[in-house]
């Protein structure tokens, strides 16, 4: 498609660009050699690998009622597959950082709010002084507080997946998807329509009802666990290309619970694991000529709302993805998945520029959220 790397006039489509880097001759080398080495190779593997992630997870999603055990040694057996597949788009390495309050602190004195240009976000370091440190060995997954993480691409499900013991918020659409499908109702996604929360909420409330009071919020000795697989959620809605943050919707933050906050990023030197706009086989194939992957994980403390955050969806989601775009150095778009789509039936030809700026100025219109802002950041 010709327009496939040409941004509109006036970037208003910027998450969703794809960001282009320098074919050198050194690339052009390395994939020629790639293409008839490594590349046959991690494709076999990795048909290899669905096939068995595949029936491993029929047999999982099967036995899930009648030998829960059994299912869930099954899915340990395809999270272990799930890792080894990682390596046919040559993922070779995920770090894993935990950031503690006081290393928060630090960038703080050190650096400020460089992320919102002027304004300065004077409340973060009270939000800091209330989040908690995850003790050594702690693993969010039996947290009975959901996780919140940035959004760059389908393989973050697949490496949280390989991770950790969770489960996902996902369109009611994808429970009739083939192996993905079966997988998610295995894991026991909590499928929904129409952006409805009301299901997540509900989820939520009863898992941390018995550990946590939004009229009387407090402080942990120690993080409380329950059984069963933790929820992970993407706020912003869809994937962007890394240079910036979507605006939060409000959905997981309504139940009013502290929240896990992660980061994921894929470093790079010639491709960009993010896929906001290129094709999904274009893109996998790509990812398989790469000599070396890597993805690294911030693991955040935990996040606990204020008294006024718990009585204000709006505020609580603003504060939060404040709170990430500050750590990450990155600015916040108020743009949605409705934006990205508009911007692809430009990229398809199927409308002219100033279509899709107008589409994507009604969508922002319809939507108040978007242009939210708190009467006062302190």
């Amino acid at each position: 498609h010709g327009r496939m790397f040409v941004p509109l006039p006036d970037l208003s489509f910027q998450p969703f660009i794809r960001l282009r880097t320098p074919w050198t001759n050194l690339k052009k080398v390395m994939t020629f050699v790639i293409v008839f080495t490594l590349f046959p190779l991690r494709l076999v593997i990795g048909l290899v690998f669905l096939l068995i992630i595949s029936l491993f997870t029929w047999c999982a999603f099967a036995t899930r009622d009648t030998s829960p055990m059994i299912s869930s040694l099954l899915m340990f057996v395809v999270k272990c597959f799930i890792r080894l597949s990682l390596l046919c788009v040559s993922i070779y390495s995920i770090s894993i950082s935990h950031v503690t309050c006081q290393e928060l602190r630090e960038k703080w004195k050190r650096d400020g709010d460089k992320s919102n240009g002027n304004e300065k976000n004077s409340w973060i370091p009270s939000a800091i002084d209330r989040m908690v440190d995850l003790q050594n060995g702690f693993r969010m997954d039996q947290s009975v507080f959901p996780i919140v993480s940035n959004h760059l691409s389908y393989l973050d499900i697949w490496i949280c997946v390989a991770l950790w013991d969770v489960m996902f918020l996902a369109k009611k659409e994808v429970a009739n998807v083939p192996v993905f499908g079966a997988m998610a109702r295995t894991m026991k996604c909590i499928f929904t329509q129409d952006h409805s929360a009301e299901h997540l909420q509900e989820y939520v409330k009863t898992r941390v009802a018995s550990n946590w009071s939004p009229n009387q919020p407090r402080t942990f000795d120690r993080i409380p666990t329950a059984p069963g697989r933790n929820l992970l959620v993407f706020p912003e809605g869809t994937t962007t290309n890394g240079s910036c943050l979507l605006k939060f919707r409000t959905g997981i933050f309504t139940a009013a619970t502290p929240i896990h906050l992660i980061s994921i990023r894929y470093p790079h030197r010639f491709f960009n694991l993010s896929w906001e706009t290129i094709r999904f086989p274009h893109h996998f194939v790509l990812a398989m000529l790469q000599m070396y992957n890597s993805v690294r994980i911030d693991v955040l403390p935990l996040y606990v709302p204020s008294p006024e955050e718990c009585n204000d969806v709006k505020l609580f989601a603003y504060r939060v993805e404040h709170v990430m775009s500050w750590y990450l150095g990155l600015p916040i778009i108020p743009l949605n998945r409705s934006h990205k789509w508009e911007y692809h039936r430009y990229l398809m030809n199927l409308q002219s520029a100033e279509k899709a700026l107008e589409n994507s100025a009604e969508i922002t219109r319809r939507d108040a959220t978007l242009m939210w802002q708190p009467e006062t950041t302190v």
